[in-house]
């Protein structure tokens, strides 16, 4: 989908799912798409909260005040994860000339200010927000479009959601989810 909007061509799925990382009921990292768009020629603006050098050096150490320290969950996402591969990639792009990194909270005011210049935000999401359902099922969201008071996205799926229109509050709960601290952005243009 960003790849089609920014540089006018479609990609088979097939290849979306190997160069992002998805396996089906396995954790996919937004990492190996970050790169893959950069290497497409893409500019990648990646605003987060996380510290990338830690991540390189000892996963669980970066991971864990993202999930309040809980072991268990900590270790299912690490035993899903293949953790050297995700680091390699990390590595890549802390120094690829095309990826911009920011170590800060994004807001959806950084997500409306992009759109309005012409990029696109990926942004993860927990889907059980928007269903209004407990619990946490993630998912990534393209955001292409903004008014004063929502954003629109667009979902992958499965199933496909186009031109979703979500109050700033509502996108916000779920994209910053447990808390707005965890938000992340990654901004893409050409």
């Amino acid at each position: 989908m960003i790849v089609e909007t920014l540089q006018e061509r479609t990609e088979p799925l097939q290849t979306i799912d190997k160069q992002t990382g998805y396996v089906p009921e396995r954790l996919t990292w937004s990492f190996r798409a970050m790169l893959y768009m950069a290497n497409l020629g893409l500019r990648i603006q990646w605003i987060e909260d996380f510290d990338r050098t830690l991540f390189l050096r000892d996963a669980r150490a970066a991971i864990a005040p993202m999930f309040d320290n809980d072991d268990d969950l900590i270790a299912r996402i690490l035993e899903g994860t293949d953790v050297r591969l995700e680091q390699d990639v990390v590595a890549n792009l802390l120094n690829h000339p095309r990826v911009q990194n920011e170590i800060r909270v994004p807001t959806v005011s950084d997500i409306k200010s992009a759109i309005k210049g012409q990029s696109l935000a990926l942004c993860p999401i927990n889907v059980r927000v928007l269903q209004q359902r407990e619990g946490w099922y993630g998912h990534f969201v393209v955001v292409d479009g903004y008014s004063s008071t929502e954003v629109r996205t667009q979902d992958p799926g499965l199933p496909p959601v186009a031109n979703q229109w979500l109050d700033d509050e509502r996108f916000a709960k779920a994209w910053a989810w447990p808390e707005p601290a965890l938000a992340s952005a990654t901004l893409i243009s050409r």
